[in-house]
């Protein structure tokens, strides 16, 4: 799911923060790496286009309260994008399900 919002955000010129799931930290920072790696080969890409943090709820309830972070885009359970929904719409930010 992750790659669908990164591949939008990256054509549309945007710079993307991901903070996966914590019980998947070796598979993001794999990808993350790989994905790296073709902005170098393929493009002229700005340092720091793609950034990635690791952690628990702490982390992203910081990432979604965060005015910076214009669209979020959440992917995990019911309650979670219930809870994510709220807290951007709060900041009058947008969130993508």
């Amino acid at each position: 799911m992750w790659s669908w919002s990164a591949a939008l955000a990256l054509v549309c010129g945007n710079a993307v923060i991901w903070k996966p799931s914590e019980k998947t930290p070796l598979t993001a920072l794999a990808v993350n790496q790989i994905l790296n790696e073709a902005l170098k080969e393929f493009g002229d890409a700005p340092a720091g286009l793609t950034a990635l943090i690791n952690g628990g709820r702490n982390v992203g309830a910081k990432l979604v309260a965060d005015p910076r972070a214009s669209i979020v885009s959440a992917t995990g359970s019911t309650e979670m994008g219930r809870t994510v929904g709220v807290e951007v719409a709060k900041r009058f930010g947008r969130s993508l399900p």
